[in-house]
């Protein structure tokens, strides 16, 4: 394996754990080749096929790959398990470095990115540039019952640039959205509740949902008509691109995953397996 400058690094990048298939090819900070598949979720059929295709047309191969990044989830528990497991295989097999990142925080950056650049086209946002004006966003990834898959990152407008500058460094693009909150899986009641908290208490914050919204329209229809333009919604797909930038960040620190240790992050236990503890307590206690 060659470590090269970031610039010249490339990375296969992916992601299962949505509707989307994401797949991209990242060399440095920019997306080579890039595909959003949201047909339907049979991810297990479409995935490699989609990877072989862009190597091909990108000619890239294994000798020209330095490494693997991978969404780790949460999500859905297939989806997670089908992107994870493809990851282990290629690296293992190609001898790469494979980097599992937060499938939500790649969101997170998908959704605000667009933000950014919307912003800077229309320049409406008065704090797009001003170094007071600062934001949350809550990646959202539906997980049924009211619940939502989220976590929550912070950062200030006067650093959006970054966001969308390809030639910056990933280290300092990924901190454009800087961790609040980690991983976890909540009501979504619970999560609007505390975004209207910010909101009340600092006029300068901003709110950001993106990614799967629609399932929690109702209730951002109603901070929306109570905060206004302070929070945004937008709903998007994951790209994969941001999978590559995570990546290519940790690689710069000098961090990847044990590719026999990878394991998918799903934030909570499957039904089978909360089933089979309550049935060893219950053995246990008698």
């Amino acid at each position: 394996m060659s470590y090269e400058t970031e610039q010249h690094r490339r990375l296969l990048a992916f992601d299962t754990s949505t509707a989307t298939l994401a797949v991209a090819l990242v060399q440095g900070g920019e997306v080579k080749q890039c595909t959003h598949d949201n047909a339907e979720r049979n991810h297990s059929i479409k995935l490699v096929p989609a990877m072989h295709d862009m190597l091909q047309t990108e000619q890239w191969g294994e000798a020209q790959l330095d490494g693997i990044a991978v969404g780790m989830g949460p999500g859905s528990y297939t989806g997670v398990r089908i992107a994870v497991t493809a990851a282990k295989t290629i690296a293992w097999a190609w001898n790469k470095p494979v980097i599992g990142v937060s499938s939500l925080r790649a969101l997170a950056l998908t959704g605000t990115a667009i933000y950014a650049a919307s912003a800077k086209d229309r320049c409406v946002d008065a704090n797009y540039s001003d170094k007071q004006g600062n934001f949350t966003v809550y990646p959202l990834m539906n997980a049924r019952r009211g619940q939502v898959y989220t976590s929550s990152f912070t950062g200030f407008h006067a650093e959006l640039n970054t966001l969308l500058d390809h030639a910056s460094q990933a280290c300092s693009r990924e901190q454009a959205c800087k961790v609040e909150r980690e991983d976890s899986i909540r009501m979504f009641v619970d999560v609007a509740r505390e975004a209207e908290q910010l909101l009340l208490a600092d006029s300068n914050q901003n709110v950001l949902f993106v990614g799967e919204t629609i399932q929690q329209q109702d209730i951002l229809d109603e901070l929306s008509i109570k905060f206004g333009a302070r929070i945004q919604v937008i709903p998007c797909e994951m790209d994969a691109g941001w999978i590559g930038v995570l990546g290519q960040a940790a690689l710069t620190r000098g961090e990847q995953s044990d590719v026999h240790r990878l394991e998918p992050n799903y934030t909570q236990v499957t039904e089978a397996e909360a089933k089979l503890n309550a049935l060893n307590a219950q053995q246990a206690n008698n």
